[in-house]
């Protein structure tokens, strides 16, 4: 986070590597098409894993066909593999171990316990989610047939060597790994703000609503395990998982992909079932157990579900123009939409993730003011800079918005260029009175009525409570004649009226003044988007030395302070 990329690390690097190595030595470094590919195997090994389970499990070949299938043909599933995600090889490798776990627990020998401990920390290290199946075959003892040494021994090894590694790619990477993936994800799930139940309860719902028949089903072989005094593994992995489940889905950017490990311990629990009540007599639960078949298929795809919008593709005109935009410099870009131009502008790239450097902030592990791409927007380094509506931090936005204008609008993204002339950042009232010097392009002169606030963590300023307004003159000396005056402003209008309202106003000669800018407040102006609007006017002042005069009136005030910049551009 020193440099681009800025990229947040959250998962575990099996999956990217063993992309990367594909797309190095059998792609030709096309990296989207190997991490497709990795998707697509591990969907595939899953289904085979799946079969294999229930097929050692219960000696039937046809539940051990048709259950995985009503699994793997659901919409969700079916649209997830689209994505470059490492959740389907995570799971994949996880019930892998859980199918060496189930099968051979009762042997003596020492080679599957060590493979079993092998193939669980190669799944947490894809994706740190497959830790409850982790913690639900350590602590499978409490079903009955399941030895408490073989389950110790099965955590020394998972344990030992997930320290180990952890710690090798700590040091490898310059002491980064474990915040990234270890100490972020953590710090967001203790924010109340970021993780909270009422994230987590419309979508559970939402997927007992879709998987309702396999849920009864899964129930169902519960309560008849329990009538003759047997916890089957699969119960005791949905039971530890169920915890698990519920805090992941609690975080802000939950997806369905959440749900993919409860899917797959219901769907081998359900498939165990229904295989073995087709072997019991009367006749009739046999043909119970396949009519419950059809219960196992979702009833409606999740209304929340992301994955059936396919990755944006770039139209070749769309690549065109970006180019004639940005020219031979660099251009900076949302991560989360740069996928259609990797292919012809992947060496002028510079990458951020929006989202995830947004909450690396927010938990404290991270500054964007403080950070070089902050100071590169400002000092417009970029020949272009990219923005797709995905996951977009309002604070880079704003940023963005200061010292760059709205170029282009295409249909996956916006493409900014930088702003002519020069940028001045205004000096907040309150501090030190500037006298007019040559050097300095834009003073502060004067300021009264005025009192400073904080609020939402930023700062204010407003008319004082008893004055009648409160007004700031900044002075400008530029160098040449300003042809163009371009003026940014933040202001909320908390109590709306006709007695309140922001003001901006220039004078040519310091006494006779013309408003170019004027601000009234709106409904919005309370609402979570605390700082908006962003408001910007222009004049033309045609006169190398002017000033500049902002009038609060009423409840109206202006934000300060490196979120909300007060910037001047003279052209």
């Amino acid at each position: 986070m020193q440099d681009y990329p800025f990229l947040v690390t959250l998962y575990t690097p099996i999956y990217h590597c063993l992309a990367a190595v594909i797309a190095l030595f059998a792609l030709g470094n096309n990296v989207v098409s190997a991490g497709h590919l990795v998707s697509y195997f591990g969907w595939l090994m899953l289904l085979i894993v799946m079969v294999w389970i229930i097929r050692r499990q219960t000696q039937n070949l046809f539940f051990a066909l048709t259950v995985p299938l009503a699994f793997a043909t659901s919409p969700y599933l079916t649209g997830y593999i689209l994505h470059i995600r490492p959740d389907l090889l995570a799971w994949c490798l996880a019930f892998a171990a859980v199918g060496l776990f189930a099968t051979r627990n009762q042997a003596d020998n020492t080679s599957w316990p060590v493979a079993t401990a092998l193939i669980l920390t190669a799944a947490l290290f894809t994706k740190q989610q497959t830790m409850a199946v982790c913690c639900g075959l350590a602590t499978a003892f409490v079903v009955k047939g399941i030895r408490f040494k073989t389950c110790l021994r099965l955590t020394l090894l998972v344990g030992g060597a997930s320290v180990v590694l952890a710690l090798a790619l700590h040091w490898a990477t310059g002491g980064t790994f474990l915040m990234h993936t270890v100490w972020y994800p953590a710090k967001l799930a203790a924010d109340p703000s970021v993780t909270n139940l009422a994230n987590a309860w419309p979508r559970l719902l939402s997927f007992v609503r879709a998987y309702l028949g396999l849920i009864l089903v899964s129930l169902l072989a519960l309560a008849d395990g329990l009538r003759r005094g047997k916890l089957h593994l699969f119960d005791w992995l949905a039971l530890v998982h169920l915890p698990f489940l519920v805090k992941l889905v609690s975080t802000w950017g939950a997806d369905n992909n959440y749900f993919i490990g409860m899917l797959i311990i219901l769907t081998l629990r359900a498939g165990v079932f229904l295989a073995d009540l087709a072997t019991t007599m009367p006749a009739w639960r046999r043909a119970m157990a396949y009519a419950l078949l059809l219960a196992l298929l979702p009833l409606n795809q999740l209304p929340w579900d992301r994955t059936k919008s396919t990755f944006p593709t770039a139209m070749p005109n769309e690549v065109e123009a970006l180019l004639e935009e940005a020219g031979e410099g660099p251009i900076l870009i949302n991560a989360e939409g740069a996928a259609p131009f990797l292919a012809s502008l992947g060496k002028q790239l510079r990458f951020f993730d929006g989202t995830e450097t947004r909450f690396f902030e927010q938990v404290g592990l991270w500054s964007f003011h403080r950070s070089r791409m902050a100071a590169d927007i400002v000092s417009r380094q970029f020949s272009a800079i990219v923005l797709t509506p995905t996951f977009l931090d309002p604070e880079v936005v704003r940023f963005v918005n200061s010292t760059y204008f709205l170029s282009k609008k295409l249909s996956n993204c916006s493409i900014y260029r930088p702003r002519p002339g020069n940028q001045y950042l205004l000096t907040e009232p309150g501090g030190q009175i500037e006298s007019v010097r040559p050097y300095l392009a834009v003073s502060l002169v004067s300021s009264s009525g005025l009192q400073a606030g904080n609020e939402f963590g930023a700062r204010f300023m407003g008319r004082a409570e008893k004055s009648e307004r409160g007004t700031i003159i900044y002075a400008v000396t530029a160098e040449k004649s300003v042809q163009i005056a371009r003026l940014t402003i933040y202001p909320k209008v908390p109590n709306l009226g006709s007695d309140s309202w922001v003001e901006a106003a220039w004078s040519s000669d310091g006494v006779l003044y013309h408003p170019f800018l004027r601000y009234e407040g709106s409904v919005s102006d309370n609402s979570t988007a605390l700082f908006e609007p962003r408001l910007e006017g222009s004049f033309t002042p045609k006169s190398a030395e002017f000033t500049i005069r902002l009038t609060l009136f009423g409840s109206a005030r202006l934000w300060t302070g490196d979120n909300t910049p007060m910037l001047l551009s003279l052209e």
